[in-house]
């Protein structure tokens, strides 16, 4: 009986550790993302579901990121900013980030993303 019983706790055991030596087989090119439901969209403006936002934190890069120890805003694309007047900012960005297509990044980009979310006709 106890012989039986430790052959059961064994193949329990293994079972357990399968999943951990499973590898996802991909190409080197290729990255495999799991999440527990469909993603709502790729534009992080227009996302309110978790994992649409979460995704968004890992693929997309901020003007500015909360700094997880501190939990203070610290600079990311933006290297630095402050407030000229009730409705102007002044943001200093990033030297030399380039799009994942080589484009240079610029202010131009900057403001018209905040173009097309604040355009009421976007809804966003």
């Amino acid at each position: 009986m106890r012989r039986a019983a430790a052959g059961l706790a064994l193949l329990v055991a293994l079972g357990l550790l399968a999943p951990a030596d499973g590898r996802a087989q991909t190409k080197d090119d290729t990255v495999v993302y799991a999440i527990q439901s469909d993603m709502q969209n790729w534009d992080p403006p227009n996302s309110v579901l978790r994992e649409s936002i979460i995704l968004g934190y890992h693929v997309f890069d901020h003007l500015a990121a909360r700094d997880l120890k501190t939990g203070k805003v610290a600079p990311a694309l933006a290297t630095s900013w402050r407030t000229l007047d009730d409705s102007t900012w002044e943001v200093k960005l990033r030297p030399n980030v380039k799009f994942h297509d080589g484009t240079r990044f610029t202010a131009r980009d900057v403001k018209a993303t905040f173009d097309r979310v604040l355009d009421e006709k976007n809804k966003l």
